[in-house]
């Protein structure tokens, strides 16, 4: 979706209410037959996300959350529980791509259940690589795959901060 500059602010909470404990939108006012006075706002994309329309554009509804509660129209935000309909502002948070691409589920193609440990079959080992912002950090390689996924545990922790997730597949290993 195009990112758009944002509505104007006073005409956006006069139509829109937002509760900023569960993160729902509500109709103030009429805009449109669909749009009824008190209905909640928006609908639910094929990605996960809320969108509303507003004055003809289409807006993540994360974003008009973050304005409408700080008055900033963010660059980039992060739901924090990686649930993308869940905009309570305390899900929220402002966030670069490099620490957005952080907060994601395990990949498909990782066979080993463990973010950034893979099997290094010529040195038949279990290898830790993390990268951070293109940078790749060397975590060590391990003949025992536990040893190799406390070792991604602590490198994930150390390098990704608050962005840090467990995205571990439970009891899969190779």
């Amino acid at each position: 979706m195009k990112r758009h500059s944002p509505p104007d602010i006073h005409e956006l909470t006069s139509s829109l209410d937002y509760d900023p404990l569960t993160g729902k939108f509500t109709w103030k006012k009429q805009r449109a037959s669909n749009c009824m006075i008190g209905k909640e706002a928006g609908y639910i994309t094929g990605y996960g996300y809320r969108q509303i329309h507003f004055n003809g554009k289409a807006y993540k509804a994360h974003r008009l959350a973050w304005f409408m509660t700080y008055g900033t129209w963010p660059d980039l935000i992060d739901h924090i529980d990686m649930d993308r309909a869940n905009n309570a502002i305390s899900n929220l948070r402002e966030a670069t791509t490099s620490e957005n691409s952080r907060n994601q589920s395990m990949k498909r193609r990782n066979s080993s259940g463990v973010p950034c440990v893979y099997w290094h079959s010529t040195r038949n080992r279990w290898v830790v690589k993390v990268t951070r912002e293109g940078r790749e950090y060397y975590g060590g390689a391990f003949t025992n795959f536990d040893d190799a996924k406390l070792a991604s545990e602590k490198l994930r922790k150390e390098l990704h901060g608050e962005f840090y997730r467990d995205v571990s597949r439970k009891g899969v290993q190779s």
